[in-house]
């Protein structure tokens, strides 16, 4: 088999699974108003292990000026290369990401933490979305380096979710909502790009 059909099925198997992940946690969460036990249990451990200090500073890579920032640099690559695709991308997935976040799931869903919409988190959705763009995007970089470069974004999106819940901004499974959501958002974008340029 080729290797860019096994990605393409790879890519189809994992966008099958953040739907139905999504999907779970929207019954599970739905109209509620506390977290569950899982939820209960890592806000727990996350509050005895991690100081208020580290978590206010680390959220901050989740701020929206950094993260346009941040792909605004992708999109000026991608212009000066005059890699189309890759400009559509920075541009694309993000923003399908974050309006099925905040414009139909949160309504939908319905889930508050205290007065505002939890699931899925947005900041969550947003950075995991950015942190996408930039994993595909370092596919192109040798073996060693796309390794680190993917498990220091993965390290980025995982601090900023701990932040956000030992903040009391949202419950663990906000955050793995918003993860799913942007990874999937992402992909589909790219694949959908793909398939126009074929």
């Amino acid at each position: 088999m080729h290797p860019d059909h096994r990605l393409r099925q790879a890519i189809t198997a994992y966008l099958w699974l953040s739907a139905i992940v999504v999907a779970a946690l929207s019954a599970l969460t739905w109209h509620g108003r506390r977290g569950t036990g899982l939820d209960l249990a890592v806000d727990g451990w996350i509050e005895r292990t991690f100081s208020q200090d580290l978590l206010r500073t680390v959220v901050h890579l989740a701020d929206l000026p950094v993260l346009v920032g941040v792909l605004a640099l992708v999109l000026v690559l991608a212009l000066v290369r005059r890699d189309r695709e890759l400009a559509l991308l920075a541009v694309l997935g993000p923003t399908a990401a974050m309006l099925l976040t905040e414009l139909v799931l949160k309504p939908l869903v319905h889930r508050t933490y205290g007065s505002w919409l939890a699931f899925p988190s947005g900041h969550t959705t947003a950075i995991t979305a950015t942190a996408t763009v930039l994993a595909l995007l370092a596919a192109r970089l040798p073996l060693a380096a796309r390794t680190v470069v993917h498990l220091l974004l993965l390290a980025a999106v995982v601090v900023v979710a701990i932040a956000l819940i030992g903040l009391d901004y949202h419950y663990f499974t906000d955050t793995v909502g918003g993860f799913f959501v942007a990874t999937a958002c992402v992909l589909l974008v790219s694949r959908l790009l793909d398939r126009t340029a074929d």
